[in-house]
């Protein structure tokens, strides 16, 4: 039974010998080429996952720098907050007591009006 199948099997090895001849130049050429475009490919992605791998470094920075900018405002925020607090607290009181010497004298001048309508009656009265 083998020998029926030699003559096949030489017959495949002189297609395959025939086929190498005629196209073994144009496939090895696109083997080469096949194989360039995938170190090409390989460099790339090397390349986008270092270029990746800055941005989100980048963006990090920025984020920290962002949230430090963010944690100094507000800290400014408060003091400033704590200040105007204070200077209304301030106003408050002045103003109170602008307000209590202003009921005073306004008290005053009416003690002082009743004062002089006495005199005034007293006198028209003699």
């Amino acid at each position: 039974m083998s020998k029926p199948n030699q003559p096949a099997d030489a017959n495949v090895a002189a297609v395959e010998a025939i086929r190498n001849i005629l196209f073994g130049e144009k496939e090895k050429y696109f083997e080469d080429r096949l194989q360039q475009l995938q170190q090409r490919l390989e460099e790339l992605a090397e390349q986008f996952n270092k270029q990746h791998q800055q941005l989100e470094q980048l963006i990090q920075q920025e984020k920290q720098q962002m949230l430090e900018v963010i944690e100094k405002l507000k800290t400014s925020l408060t003091q400033e907050n704590h200040q105007l607090h204070h200077s209304l607290e301030q106003l408050s009181k002045h103003l109170e007591n602008r307000l209590e010497k202003l009921e005073t004298a306004t008290v005053q001048k009416t003690v002082l009006a009743k004062h002089l309508s006495d005199i005034v009656s007293t006198l028209t009265q003699k």
